[in-house]
């Protein structure tokens, strides 16, 4: 079985996606096509709503990799 490496850049942060798809409307399906039609405005709110970020904190870009790692940059 081969074994992947992840390396975070700096400035980047990882958010457990278990966790983060445990509340409301916030789904896999969802994320990535906030993402992909840059409607980060959707994610920010509901990572507020939810408490996984913190208020004073703004999502400025987002990844998801295979379905499985969650990436935010925040400002």
């Amino acid at each position: 079985m081969s074994q992947f490496l992840l390396i975070v850049p700096e400035g980047w942060t990882e958010l457990d996606l278990n966790t983060v798809t445990q509340n409301g409307d916030l789904t896999v399906g969802n994320i990535e096509t906030w993402i992909q039609q840059n409607l980060l405005y959707e994610l920010n709110d509901r990572l507020h709503q939810f408490g996984i970020i913190d208020s004073a904190l703004t999502v400025n870009e987002a990844k998801l990799i295979d379905g499985t790692y969650f990436l935010v940059r925040l400002g």
